[in-house]
């Protein structure tokens, strides 16, 4: 917070001093010119004396090698020490979302799958739900043919929100527009090695970043057109062609029409002005931007059922802990029916039924669970469970388990029962 206070107050002091003093474009050219040979000799010769106290290019090669075998120790824990470690645990997660690539090369597994690829393919513990660079993710989850679609998103995102980038360098307000440009690049690259996709607090400002980079851009640009055409207008009233109109305030007197576009500014030249365009071809643009906000909105509340069934969610199994298992049923299926691609609320659905003696309606709530999702171990480890335990079925909860510990590997539980079975 202090350093957020502290780099808001000095833009605030720079911005009133640069707003009060009418500064020569050569002391900005200068100033700015100083600034880049700071930066320059900074980028320079600070990693080359890094680099130099630490071993130089031996240590380079150290260092890559541990990134890459994920071989480091130092700084792995919340010491000063972690600025400078390879530490990350990225490239296991890579790899798995290559292995995983490798069976489902084109589709993918499915949106959201990464967990599930994890379990398959780690080699230790733990949960992970990404694979930690958003490019290897969406390789896993949506195969080559989602890599591909996101990547040209991404690129026509960037193409829309930098345009040509030494266009209008004078507005006093580039500046502001090359910094939000620059924080969205920034965005995505980082997303190559980090789950910054996934969170919802810098994700929609980057987007927003986006929309207002190219708002901007087009506005500008609309207005670069509008004063255009006022000046052809101008010289048309000028030469005598278009009739009587004013140059000075963009308002156009003509002897039939005699209509004032109020909100533009901008002459119609009803019978004899050919220089302005058609009032029905400036209101035609509203009926696109309608449809694409409504599409975002819609795009805005698909986005809430999933919330609002993990909320349900939730309650099931809070109810269920204080033993109200009838209010915990209801959450249950509400949950299931917010999201009815979501294996976890059929599970809980399951569990308490299973608690009421319902067990035919519990197996059947499994078994909806194994279609949903085939490649989720926990849904066959249930199923195991509820074979095992409530219809004493040995055979088919043997396979059940054995179907989990080939999603899950180190699944303990499914090795655990196995074990009671025998082999």
């Amino acid at each position: 917070l202090a350093a957020v206070l502290v780099a808001g107050g000095l833009q605030v002091v720079l911005a009133l001093a640069h707003g009060a003093v009418s500064w020569p474009r050569w002391s900005r050219v200068a100033t700015g010119s100083v600034v880049l040979l700071l930066l320059g000799i900074a980028l320079i010769v600070g990693p080359v004396r890094f680099l130099e106290a630490r071993g130089g290019t031996t240590w380079v090669n150290d260092r890559a090698h541990a990134l890459l075998t994920d071989s480091d120790t130092s700084g792995a824990g919340d010491s000063p020490g972690r600025l400078v470690s390879v530490n990350t645990g990225r490239p296991p997660l890579w790899r798995e979302a290559l292995d995983q690539s490798a069976y489902v090369r084109a589709s993918g597994t499915g949106a959201g799958t990464f967990p599930l690829t994890h379990y398959r393919f780690r080699t230790t513990g733990g949960v992970v739900k990404h694979a930690h660079s958003q490019w290897f993710n969406v390789l896993s989850e949506l195969g080559v043919v989602g890599l591909v679609l996101f990547v040209i998103a991404m690129a026509l995102c960037v193409a829309v929100m930098i345009g040509n980038p030494f266009s209008r360098r004078r507005d006093p307000l580039h500046p502001l527009l090359v910094a939000m440009q620059a924080s969205v690049i920034t965005f995505f690259v980082h997303i190559s090695w980090d789950w910054d996709w996934d969170m919802a607090a810098i994700g929609t400002l980057v987007f927003v970043f986006i929309a207002a980079c190219a708002a901007y851009r087009m506005t500008r640009a609309a207005d670069a057109r509008r004063r255009s055409r006022r000046a052809e207008a101008a010289v048309d009233a000028t030469s005598g062609d278009a009739g009587a109109d004013d140059a000075e305030t963009g308002e156009a007197v003509t002897g039939d029409a005699g209509a004032e576009d109020a909100e533009a500014g901008e002459a119609e030249a009803g019978d004899a002005g050919g220089a302005q365009e058609p009032r029905r071809r400036r209101g035609a643009g509203w009926a696109p931007r309608v449809v694409a906000s409504a599409a975002l909105v819609l795009l805005a509340l698909s986005w809430m059922p999933p919330y609002l069934s993990g909320r349900d969610e939730s309650a099931a199994l809070a109810a269920a802990s204080e033993g109200d298992v009838a209010s915990a049923l209801g959450h249950a299926r509400r949950a299931a029916r917010l999201d009815p691609l979501a294996a976890n609320p059929l599970l809980t659905e399951a569990i308490l039924l299973q608690q009421q003696g319902r067990i035919r309606d519990a197996l059947a709530m499994i078994e909806e669970a194994t279609r949903l999702q085939p490649d989720n171990y926990e849904v066959w480890y249930q199923l195991g469970l509820l074979q095992l335990k409530a219809l004493g079925r040995e055979k088919e909860a043997k396979a059940a388990f054995k179907r989990a510990l080939a999603l899950n590997p180190l699944d303990s539980g499914s090795r655990t029962e196995l074990g009671t079975i025998g082999h």
